[in-house]
């Protein structure tokens, strides 16, 4: 293989589509798979796994001696080193960017991501553990929560631990809301265990009556709708009954214009007066008749009295 490879075909503008991701603090799995699978498609995965190690700066003489000339190997090989930090570098967000300034290689860089991103102390396996378990669905959809689940797992086989399809099953249906209970005692009851395409299976189905379930209780039923139906035109065929009371209130107005007359008030005044009651009140219930009587009686007592 060729050590002197050249990368200035590699640092161009569609490097950005070849590593879509920049390095944070929640996708350090996908970052280094997609980061490991360049390198080595290229050829330098080599600078920063220590296999191909940093030539000698100087040439030795044959009297023993070191030249005061710099090697050509050791100038190409610091030159692809730099260029290799170059792509690592431009995948990194800006805070862990910060975490990586001082490196002088591109295998010191990488250690150091792997030392903050991929610990395998104690507490972090169990950390990653504990947070394995306690995933929920939430209002995801149902590949978007598995997806979160396989990147967990990712991150637990980063540091050694290797979840099997139990353990999946049982993680996932464990964060999964009460709507899906029927659905997780189905797959509990089951004599033999299934797989975790299986699983995914089940779920999808569950998901979709679900939302066929949900659809169908937000739309109003044909019988709910034809009864507000019914409802509106009894309101509107009622409407012109009120017309009687208009030609009521008009009957009381005659009565009242002989008592008017009897007080000495003017004629053409009481109908101006009546007939503003009677307009006022178009739609009115059977009452203003009712009304006007007792109007018409109690004048009635006090002319005789």
């Amino acid at each position: 293989m060729n050590n002197n490879f050249n990368l200035s075909n590699l640092i161009l503008s569609n490097f950005y589509n070849l590593i879509p991701v920049r390095l944070d603090n929640s996708n350090y799995v996908t970052w280094k798979f997609l980061l490991e699978t360049m390198l080595k498609g290229c050829g330098l995965m080599k600078y920063v796994d220590g296999s191909f190690p940093c030539p000698s700066q100087y040439m030795i003489t044959e009297e023993g001696g070191v030249s005061s000339e710099m090697t050509t190997e050791y100038y190409t090989w610091k030159q692809n080193d730099y260029a290799v930090m170059t792509l690592l570098s431009a995948t990194l967000s800006s805070d862990v960017l910060s975490f990586v300034v001082g490196s002088n290689t591109s295998r010191e860089l990488w250690c150091s991501l792997k030392e903050r991103f991929a610990s395998t102390s104690w507490f972090n396996k169990e950390q990653l553990k504990s947070n394995f378990y306690k995933l929920q669905k939430g209002s995801d959809s149902i590949d978007k929560y598995l997806d979160r689940v396989k990147i967990a797992c990712d991150q637990l086989a980063n540091v050694g631990i290797h979840m099997t399809d139990e353990d999946i099953i049982v993680s996932v249906l464990l964060g999964l809301p009460s709507d899906y209970t029927t659905m997780k005692t189905i797959i509990r009851a089951k004599h033999n265990p299934i797989s975790t395409q299986e699983l995914r299976s089940l779920l999808l189905i569950a998901e979709a009556e679900l939302e066929e379930a949900a659809k169908t209780i937000s739309l109003p039923s044909k019988t709910t709708m034809v009864t507000h139906a019914d409802s509106f035109r009894d309101i509107t065929n009622g409407i012109p009954q009120g017309h009687g009371t208009i030609q009521q209130s008009q009957l009381g107005l005659q009565q009242n214009k002989g008592y008017s007359q009897s007080f000495g008030g003017s004629n053409h005044q009481s109908q101006q007066q009546n007939a503003g009651v009677a307009c006022s009140v178009p739609y009115a219930p059977d009452s203003t008749m009712m009304q006007n009587e007792n109007f018409a009686q109690q004048h009635m007592s006090t002319m005789i009295s």
